[in-house]
This record gives structure tokens, C-alpha cells and sequence, in this order.
């Protein structure tokens, strides 16, 4: 039952509406009434205070997995090998082209994925209407017109 409702809600998330709804909404945030849209002003940070920013999350993270020893990951990884892989993979988002390459790549599986589904549903559409067709013909009575 619980199985069911995910199919349910995937199904739901991949429907042709859904998919409509988000293409619409990606190219309104991006082409607002078919414009492309002004980049809002970045606030100037010196170098000084952006590393100050970096350390003080590092800390906040090391002290995060320290408060959560009991975590899975903690029992398997160790809290040593957890914080450390936890401050690599922060401070390689902090790359703006690693991000931008990510988020590219991401949106490139993400439509792949949404076209292989829209190809099957066309596909299953189309068989379900020839063979509807194919039975219909089969239904209907030969009618010998030489009594």
C-alpha cells in the first residue's frame, strides 16, 4: 500500500502537467515576461571576511557532527574520517564553476530522465491504441452479405 502511494506521487511528479509546470516555472524566474531577468546586485566581501565565514561554518559542522556521535554515519565512518569527508565536500561546493558544472549536469539527467519517461508514455499510448483498434475489428461479426 505504502509502495503504491510513491508510485502514485512519482507518477504524479512526472506527469505531463508537472513537467509543463516546471519548465514554465523555470523560464519565468529566468525570462520574466520574456525578458531575461536583471542579476540582483552582489554585496562586495573581502577576501578576509569570506575566509572568516568558511572557518566559522567548518567550525559549526566539526561541532555538529561532534553533538551527533550516535549517528549512523558516525558508527560506520568514525568521527575522525566524518568530519573530515564533511569539510571536503563543504569547501568543494564552495567552488562557484564546480557549481555551476553541477547544476548543469544535474538539469541535463534531470530532462534526459523526463524525456525517456515522456517517450515511454507516447509509446505505451500508441500501443494501447493499436491494439484497442486490433480488438475492435476482432469484435465486431462477419456479416455474410451471400444468404
Amino acid at each position: 500500500m505504502f509502495s503504491k502511494r510513491i508510485r502514485d506521487f512519482v507518477g504524479w511528479l512526472m506527469s505531463d502537467q508537472m513537467i509543463r509546470y516546471y519548465c514554465e516555472t523555470f523560464l519565468n524566474s529566468f525570462w520574466p515576461n520574456g525578458q531575461l531577468a536583471e542579476q540582483p546586485p552582489k554585496e562586495a566581501m573581502g577576501d578576509a571576511e569570506r575566509e572568516e565565514l568558511r572557518n566559522k561554518a567548518v567550525k559549526l559542522i566539526c561541532k555538529w557532527v561532534h553533538n551527533n556521535r550516535d549517528d549512523v554515519y558516525c558508527l560506520l565512518l568514525g568521527e575522525k574520517n566524518l568530519t573530515r569527508g564533511v569539510v571536503k565536500w563543504f569547501t568543494s561546493v564552495q567552488e562557484q564553476t564546480f557549481n555551476k558544472h553541477l547544476i548543469i549536469r544535474l538539469m541535463e539527467l534531470l530532462l534526459r530522465e523526463m524525456l525517456v519517461v515522456a517517450k515511454q508514455n507516447v509509446s505505451n499510448t500508441a500501443n494501447r491504441v493499436v491494439t484497442s483498434c486490433d480488438m475492435s475489428f476482432q469484435l465486431v461479426p462477419h456479416v455474410n452479405k451471400h444468404f
